[in-house]
């Protein structure tokens, strides 16, 4: 099974085997990964019995829907990340890293670092237990980018018109609203998990755009949710399981962190020897990488 392919036209049911043989040729990283998972979640178990009052809770992620909004409060890191983020946003020129064929803008960040306000809070351990949790397993760091989108034109057969992403049977983004997001600045507008599914199996989906009165038909409009809030609120969303769209044309910008989770067994990497290096780059792995880091960040598979 060529994994180019899979990921190019791959259908659900050849994902779903890519991912199966992905499994089952890295079954001891696979069952590390799971025993991570339940470190973690052991470990939120504890501070609930009152061993740490401060730690953060965040509510886990519904598999049938694929979604979760929430803006924690007192989160110090979290703010933290927002200056940062915002000081990065603030030295962008709008239309300077602009791409024909997308409507989002990569803003470059002031540092990748994995002891950047940024970094920590994407490796945070409770929103890894989330995370690791709805995925299955610990998941791997894929990448982090601070995304700008102008809001200010259509652009054909973009991210503005609903589809999945290719890369996995199953993904965590987390967008992280720099700024307020309502319906004035293009939000993300998502599809529930389980309507997608009968979207995907109705119209046999393989990586195209889908208008939106065929999501509208098959799926239920009542079922797309919009993805807004104030800011510092958390949308994660599983990209590959709910149809979404999103900065389409709207009154004003949006501004926001993008963190991005996804499995070992992803197309369009090989089943089999080494992982390639995840886009987060080299200086965000620490020195002396844990376990759970090295598994992280996909120095083991």
């Amino acid at each position: 099974m060529d994994p180019d392919e899979v990921f190019r036209h791959g259908n659900e049911s050849e994902r779903n085997a890519f991912f199966e043989i992905g499994k089952r040729k890295n079954l001891e990283g696979y069952r590390m990964r799971v025993a991570l998972m339940e470190r973690l979640q052991a470990r939120s178990s504890q501070t609930d019995q009152g061993d740490d009052q401060d730690e953060l809770r965040l509510p886990d992620i519904p598999r049938d829907r694929g979604l979760l909004l929430t803006r924690p409060d007192g989160f110090a890191l979290l703010d933290q990340a927002l200056a940062e983020a915002r000081a990065d946003f603030a030295r962008y020129v709008p239309g300077s890293n602009k791409r024909e064929y997308d409507s989002l803008q990569g803003v470059k960040r002031s540092s990748l670092k994995y002891d950047s306000p940024i970094n920590r809070l994407a490796t945070h351990p409770e929103i890894l237990r989330v995370v690791s949790r709805y995925m299955g397993m610990l998941p791997i760091l894929h990448r982090i980018n601070l995304l700008y989108s102008s809001n200010d034109e259509e652009v054909e057969h973009s991210s503005q018109f609903f589809h999945l992403d290719p890369e996995d049977v199953i993904m965590t983004k987390i967008f992280v609203y720099v700024e307020d997001v309502d319906r004035e600045n293009g939000p993300t507008t998502a599809l529930t998990a389980d309507r997608s599914k009968l979207v995907r199996r109705r119209i046999d989906y393989r990586n195209s755009r889908v208008p939106d009165e065929v999501i509208d038909r098959f799926g239920g409009a009542e079922n797309l949710v919009e993805l807004t809030g104030p800011a510092g609120t958390m949308a994660f969303l599983d990209t590959c399981r709910c149809f979404h769209m999103g900065s389409r044309k709207a009154a004003r910008p949006r501004s926001v962190i993008m963190i991005q989770y996804q499995t070992p067994y992803a197309a369009p990497a090989s089943p089999e020897g080494p992982l390639p290096v995840p886009p987060i780059s080299h200086v965000a792995i620490p020195p002396n990488p844990t376990p759970l880091e090295e598994y992280l960040y996909a120095l083991k598979r």
